[in-house]
Order: structure tokens, then sequence, then C-alpha cells
């Protein structure tokens, strides 16, 4: 019963494509390993690849919930978002 909104695809294994140019390249499959990948590249003195391998449950932000617009954007979870109702209108009749 999970709901997806996206098709999975394969994809070619990009280090390998980096390599394949002649780019130093990374793959990043668990959250402590991205600071350590991202100072690794950043050491380095031109392009780099990081990989990052995101699990399709992840919720990834910014993200726009079904439904919604492109300006419902979500770029924060935890800050509330307060919205104000309408005044409701009222009828002379």
């Amino acid at each position: 019963g999970r709901r997806y909104v996206a098709t999975p695809l394969s994809a070619p294994d990009f280090v390998r494509v980096a390599e394949a140019y002649g780019l130093p390249g990374i793959r990043v499959a668990k959250k402590s390993e991205v600071v350590p990948a991202i100072k690794k590249a950043m050491k380095h003195n031109g392009p780099f690849l990081i990989d990052f391998v995101v699990e399709p449950e992840e919720n990834v932000y910014p993200m726009v919930a079904p439904g919604s617009t492109l300006a419902e954007i979500i770029d924060d979870p935890k800050k509330k978002i307060e919205v104000k109702a309408k005044p409701k209108e009222t009828s002379n009749l």
C-alpha cells in the first residue's frame, strides 16, 4: 500500500561515467557520508561529481505536495505556515 509519485527508472552508474571523462566522483548512500563527501569535493580543484542515493520514501525538500501548485512549495517542513482565512462574504439580499 505505498503511494509513489514517480516511476522508478534505472540510471547509469554516474560515478563511472564521471571517471570515464576523467572526473573524480563518489557515491553517497548514508546520511553520515554527506558532509565528508561535500568536504572532499570542495577540496578538489575542478569538477567533482557526488551521486546522492535517495530512497523513494524519503521526503526531499523543496517539494510540492500532491494537488498543490508551485506557489505552494514546501521548503521547510518544520516552519509553520500561517494561512489566513478569507472573510466570509455576506449577501445583502
